[in-house]
């Protein structure tokens, strides 16, 4: 079964909202009404849904509990499972958590064969593995309202220290890793790869392919929480350094200043953003981390993430006032965008007329 490449960038944590065509402030509002219905009020929820963070908190007294839940579709069967994994954990590692229960929700269209259900829930049992976590429940279906396999995944992690935007203070650094529009380059590789190989060739085809394991910040967000070196973390994902640059400053109540030159942007999105006009910053980038460090952390920091094989750099720091927003783009301070527009849709709109 071929996987829907318009659907690709449906995915996204519960609260959130991608929909194609509807814009930020749509989308803003949106979320505000639907964080506001959360049930019954318990003392020990210290992060309630919020339309700026991907996880929830409970306090145990000697540990918080830190709550994540993601669908992934659209993406292909092979990665399906991995990428459901640790789309949830993710969000569960920045804030400072390890993951240790995970509730995986797999339905499927009629009649889907029996071991391509097993070979997803395996992708699935394997990363639980990898990192200590144990698969407590779930749920597994055949629906006739079902088009395209939809794995949902919830993952449960423990903290003894929370990760917080609201830790975050004026001065602090941003350190940024992995490749800006990476994600938007496997989904192009996977589905559109004739746009890709016309201008760029084969290699670049077979180079983003498989990018999946890298679209991951587990890793990385556990290696800098465990060293103590971030006060907050954030991941790409939809919208791209757009949304998760704008995203964390609100809910940190500060702006900041980000040099464009400083930022990882592989020079084929650069290219592609040129040709069919959208930013790159609002390409879709799971597997980018957005890490806060105090000054005089950095080094350590970057180190630390160089040695798990990631390209990183500090690209800006926090400023006081919330709407002091800026971006060094080709030596001019101009104003970071506030809407993310993401060119998934665009590029393939475009490019199913002419290519």
């Amino acid at each position: 079964m071929q996987s829907n490449p318009t659907s690709y960038f449906l995915f996204s944590q519960i609260f959130e909202v991608v929909e194609v065509g509807l814009n930020g402030k749509a989308r803003e509002n949106l979320l505000r009404r639907i964080t506001s219905l959360t049930g019954f009020k318990r003392p020990e929820i210290v992060v309630e849904p919020d339309p700026y963070l991907d996880a929830g908190v409970e306090d145990l007294e000697k540990e918080f509990r830190i709550y994540s839940v993601d669908p992934c579709l659209g993406v292909p069967e092979h990665h399906l499972g991995f990428l459901a994994f640790h789309f949830a954990a993710s969000d569960v590692t920045v804030m400072g958590g390890e993951p240790f229960l995970a509730i995986p929700d797999m339905i499927f269209p009629p009649n889907y064969p029996e071991e391509r259900i097993l070979s997803i829930m395996r992708q699935i049992h394997e990363q639980a593995l990898k990192y200590n976590t144990s698969i407590i429940t779930g749920h597994t279906g055949r629906y006739t309202a079902i088009r395209e396999p939809i794995v949902s995944c919830a993952v449960l992690g423990k903290a003894k220290k929370l990760l917080l935007p609201s830790n975050v203070g004026e001065g602090d650094l941003i350190l940024v890793s992995g490749w800006i529009g990476g994600e938007l380059l496997y989904a192009l590789s996977n589905f559109k790869p004739e746009l890709l190989r016309k201008r760029f060739g084969d290699y670049l085809v077979e180079s983003w392919v498989n990018y999946h394991e890298k679209m991951t910040v587990v890793d990385s967000a556990l290696a800098l929480s465990r060293a103590g070196l971030a006060v907050a973390m954030k991941d790409g994902a939809e919208g791209g350094l757009i949304r998760a640059m704008n995203d964390l400053a609100s809910a940190a109540n500060l702006g900041f200043h980000i040099d464009m030159n400083e930022l990882p942007i592989p020079e084929e999105i650069l290219l592609l953003s040129k040709e069919f006009d959208f930013d790159p910053l609002s390409a879709s980038s799971s597997g980018v981390l957005i890490a806060i460090v105090k000054k005089g952390m950095e080094e350590e920091a970057l180190n630390l993430l160089r040695s798990l094989g990631l390209r990183c750099s500090v690209a800006g720091e926090m400023k006081g006032e919330k709407e002091e927003r800026y971006i060094m783009r080709d030596g001019k301070l101009v104003s970071f965008p506030l809407i993310a527009e993401d060119p998934y849709t665009k590029l393939i709109s475009l490019t199913n007329h002419s290519n």
